[in-house]
């Protein structure tokens, strides 16, 4: 085959139509080798193990043809791609697939809407710009992973020069490794899916790692979830109960600590003013009664609703009580110790009925 009509297979066919396209390529060629000289050459060359060992193999084909394949998009995963970029989760593509294929299937799920305003490189690229894992101890002496050139890679995944990465092509299971243990040194959160071989040590090292049913056991066993139905929309479905899970228990957090506040302040106002508990012990234990029962009931159980995924990530170590829940919690002590202390000091007999605390 001549030199420009290899250039324009490889670049007005492969490039510029299938892989533009999203399309998986697959190119036929053959040669005739006598059986002796396969053999020869298979001792020769290491069994043809390595890359550069198969170029003899490679050289002087008979082209057959090129073939396209087409993966379309999973259903809904556009959709839930923009749900989690509402809910600040930012998607990205670690592939096998051509750089151009991989860019093209990144812009039909809708994790990039333009190549040029993103950084989309290979795994190659991205080893070289990064560096390779370190490993130290720290003062607890526990083994931290960090990579090599922490700075850069800061710089390229929150996008410095204005283009954040987005993809990675051409990738290895070491690199997906690479991007994980970056992440979660700069303090992310880092949430991996995978079913092959190659996305077990990212699917380990992960904060939570989802393998997909129809991937392989090794996977399933080393990630956290498994998708029954290969579906990317149950990971925002475990995103939305998980952020609903965690506000439930700050609503119930804060109606406890408000009610138990505004309970001892009142009783600590009447042992001091009257010289005696306002509150009986049998009083008490029925406000506690009807706080750990319907109130958990009521607060802890209410389902998820889609909006709930507006709300901000929780970063790590941040308070389970923020600065606004702790002073609608004062504003509401106040506002029942105001009322408790009023009645309790001005309305001895509301509606015909005697107040005893014994």
């Amino acid at each position: 085959m001549e030199e420009s009509q290899t250039n324009y297979i490889l670049n007005d066919i492969l490039i510029q139509k299938f892989t533009t396209a999203g399309y998986r390529t697959l190119a036929l060629a053959y040669k005739d080798v006598p059986y002796e000289e396969f053999v020869a050459n298979r001792e020769r060359y290491n069994g043809f193990v390595n890359e550069e060992d198969r170029n003899i193999l490679e050289r002087d084909l008979t082209f057959v043809g090129l073939f396209a394949l087409h993966d379309p998009i999973r259903e809904k995963v556009n959709k839930s791609v923009l749900y989690a970029q509402r809910g600040q989760i930012n998607v990205r593509l670690v592939s096998g697939d051509h750089i151009e294929t991989a860019k093209a299937v990144a812009v039909q799920a809708g994790i990039m809407d333009d190549p040029s305003k993103y950084t989309c490189l290979t795994g190659e690229e991205f080893r070289n710009i990064v560096g390779s894992i370190r490993k130290e101890i720290d003062e607890d002496g526990q083994e931290k992973m960090y990579l090599e050139r922490r700075e850069v890679f800061r710089n390229l995944i929150n996008g410095k020069d204005g283009k954040p990465l987005k993809v990675i092509a051409r990738a290895s299971s070491y690199d997906k490794y690479m991007l994980v243990v970056g992440l979660r040194d700069l303090g992310r959160t880092v949430a991996t899916i995978g079913e092959g071989l190659n996305d077990v040590d990212a699917l380990q090292s992960a904060d939570v790692g989802f393998a997909m049913g129809s991937g392989v056991s090794i996977a399933k066993d080393n990630s956290d979830m498994i998708l029954i139905n290969d579906n990317f929309e149950a990971t925002m479905m475990a995103v939305m109960w998980g952020r609903n899970v965690y506000l439930n228990v700050r609503r119930f957090i804060q109606f406890q600590v408000t009610v138990n506040l505004s309970t001892i302040l009142f009783v600590i106002m009447g042992s001091a003013t009257k010289g005696t508990s306002p509150l009986s012990i049998n009083q008490l234990l029925w406000i506690n009664l009807i706080m750990d029962t319907f109130a958990a009931i009521a607060l802890g159980s209410e389902r998820p609703h889609p909006s709930i995924i507006r709300n901000p990530p929780v970063r790590k170590g941040e308070p389970l009580l923020t600065p606004s829940m702790w002073k609608q919690i004062y504003g509401m002590t106040v506002y029942i110790f105001t009322i408790s202390t009023l009645m309790y000091f001005f309305v001895d007999n509301m509606w015909g009925i005697e107040y005893d605390n014994a």
